[in-house]
């Protein structure tokens, strides 16, 4: 994440956005936060989709440990 944010470095001398799907809503989540607290850069906006929230990796569980009806309630509300 350090190495990603310090090749950013020279392109964030304008207004930026970040953009991450999956893997990259945890790279971007986590880059974006680097860049925050170490340089005090923040992008304007910073769009995340098809991850978890980072508080929720506490909170995850397994779909093998739910029965049929927990399973099916957390594809029905999105994995919330």
């Amino acid at each position: 994440v350090e190495s990603i944010a310090d090749a950013m470095l020279p392109l964030l001398d304008k207004p930026f956005v970040f953009f991450g799907a999956s893997m990259g809503a945890v790279l971007g989540y986590e880059v974006a936060k680097l860049l925050a607290t170490k340089y005090h850069l923040m992008p304007k906006k910073l769009f995340l989709a098809a991850g978890f929230r980072p508080l929720m990796e506490k909170e995850k569980l397994k779909a093998t440990e739910l029965n049929d009806q927990a399973l099916k309630d957390m594809v029905i509300s999105g994995g919330a």
